[in-house]
């Protein structure tokens, strides 16, 4: 009722049509800027893997638009593939990864004048990050675009530790003598004078990333991968830092791990 005159009651039917109409539009999509189309999004679940999931919607659209499935002959295209994100990522990540190994290769040989000692950084910058998609795939953590992009940051901060000891070892190599005996020991206490520094440095950087792994809401989903992919990356690229680089020596890395950790390197000695 719109109101009442005297007593006979207005209704709206008596001065209008009541029919079910369309929604008031609020904007339209284009196509190239000239033709008008309809936008469609596929929302992946919470934990879904996007490059199955994209590769599943891509099947499906192809089998809409081979079977002719919508009128008037339309066929759906896309505009936005996530695809190509994660496929770019991963470029990015193994070029970065063969920069990172020409340049540490080049300047090693370089600066040290030994091609061994290369070799043994270049093994370390292959070994951490497939230890790394393992770890990643353990704790559930997807490839994507940021978890990728703190695998390139780190792919920098991993020889760190392998570099100084590398260094270090050649420096000290160059003043022992030939026994096979004395070089082995010669390596391991070359490791050792080095293992706390590089210990406590992996671990400051490490705790850098820290406060992003705290972060919750849509922040921590951002960036909370990217730091722990870092921090995963940093600690496989010390465990291969000590248990690797070790000289052949039966039992010694793991002194040389407590060694690293306690600052007993005067008690490895005397063993």
């Amino acid at each position: 009722m719109i109101r009442q005159d005297g007593s006979v009651p207005v209704f709206v039917r008596n001065v209008a049509e009541v029919q079910v109409g369309h929604a008031v539009r609020q904007g339209a999509v284009l196509k190239n800027g000239d033709t008008e189309a309809v936008v469609g999004i596929v929302m992946m679940l919470h934990g879904g893997n996007a490059k199955e999931i994209v590769s599943q919607v891509k099947q499906k659209v192809e089998e809409i638009n081979a079977r002719g499935m919508l009128p008037g002959g339309l066929k759906i295209k896309s505009f936005y593939d996530r695809m190509e994100l994660v496929d770019a990522s991963l470029w990015m990540v193994g070029k970065v990864l063969i920069d990172g190994i020409a340049l540490v290769v080049i300047v090693l040989v370089l600066f040290l004048g030994d091609a061994r000692s290369s070799l043994i950084v270049t093994a370390t910058l292959v070994i951490a990050p497939l230890i790394t998609f393992m770890a990643m795939n353990q704790f559930g953590i997807s490839a994507n675009l940021m978890s990728l992009g703190g695998l390139a940051i780190a792919i920098g901060l991993m020889v760190d530790a392998t570099v100084v000891v590398v260094e270090n070892v050649f420096r000290r190599l160059g003043h022992a003598g030939d026994d096979a005996q004395t070089r082995g020991h010669t390596i391991f206490m070359a490791t050792v004078e080095v293992g706390k520094p590089a210990v406590y440095g992996i671990f400051i950087i490490v705790l850098v990333f820290l406060p992003l792994m705290a972060l919750s809401g849509m922040e921590g989903k951002m960036f909370a991968p990217l730091a722990l992919t870092i921090a995963i990356a940093l600690l496989v690229s010390l465990v291969l830092c000590v248990y690797l680089l070790k000289g052949g020596q039966g039992h010694a890395a793991d002194r040389l791990a407590q060694a690293a950790l306690s600052g007993a390197a005067g008690e490895v000695a005397a063993e």
